[in-house]
């Protein structure tokens, strides 16, 4: 499955620069994606970062558009207006159609004071997207305020459909909740608190960062991930809000399945 949010450090190493050398690198401030993820960065074949979204995660049937807000960092200095966000739909890179799946939401200004916004399209929901995910390929583009930076090519892949995830525990290991299903999945994420798709277990207290000679690596905290695992068995066993025992895409309750 395509991974949910994916990062690039944007790293800017100054060096031997004169204090005129700095003046001139601060008149035009770099714009580039801010996607983290500490798994790594995806990147497809063409050098475009993947950003996933699927409808799924709504939890709600009723929704049939979602505004997608996509992280944009600028490397240099806040101002006092609004800057305008410059880009471009690869049309020769994307199966999603203007009008029929997104469309671009025209107020896209990187505001006042930030050093941190978001690039904004809006997604439509059809009836095709649970067999047929739609990629939308886009890239930043200079204009006289804001300069693109290394990190500024994106591909938004959305659908409404939710495939196995990387981080879905191993089902033969001590710490795993059984066989993926979608509805397992999807209230395993409800249980944590975790609605975007990204891994309920990858935050505090399931996980802790330590330094060891200068690199933070992570420590993973089992008793409390087995914890959680015994506090999501009660949480399926007492069902939905009518107490009704939730079954998968398979026919079977997902209480006999973890």
């Amino acid at each position: 499955m395509k991974r949910i949010v994916l990062y690039i450090a944007l790293i800017i190493i100054a060096v031997g620069c004169t204090e005129d050398e700095i003046k001139v690198f601060g008149d035009m401030d770099y714009l580039y994606f801010d996607i983290d993820d500490k798994e790594g960065a995806l990147i497809d074949e063409n050098g475009y970062l993947e950003y996933y979204y699927s409808f799924v995660l709504e939890f709600d049937d009723a929704v049939e558009t979602k505004t997608l807000k996509i992280p944009v960092k600028i490397a240099g200095t806040p101002k006092d207006t609004d800057r305008k966000i410059s880009f471009v739909v690869i049309d020769s890179l994307s199966n999603a159609v203007e009008g029929e799946h997104f469309e671009i939401i025209n107020e896209n200004f990187f505001k006042a004071g930030n050093v941190k916004d978001s690039l904004e399209i809006r997604l439509f929901k059809t009836t095709d997207m649970i067999e047929n995910p739609y990629e939308l390929s886009l890239q930043l583009l200079d204009n006289e305020e804001l300069k693109a930076g290394p990190q500024h090519k994106i591909k938004v892949v959305f659908d409404n459909d939710f495939q196995e995830p990387y981080w879905w525990p191993n089902p033969d290991a001590d710490l795993g909740i059984g066989v993926y299903t979608r509805v397992k999945c999807l209230l395993w994420m409800k249980f944590h608190d975790v609605l975007d798709g990204s891994d309920p277990w990858d935050r505090s207290p399931y996980i802790k960062y330590v330094e060891v000679n200068g690199q933070f690596q992570p420590v993973y905290q089992n008793d409390q991930r087995s914890r959680s695992i015994s506090e999501f068995i009660r949480f399926v066993e007492k069902g939905d809000e009518d107490g009704n025992d939730y079954i998968d895409e398979n026919g079977n309750r997902v209480i006999d399945t973890i």
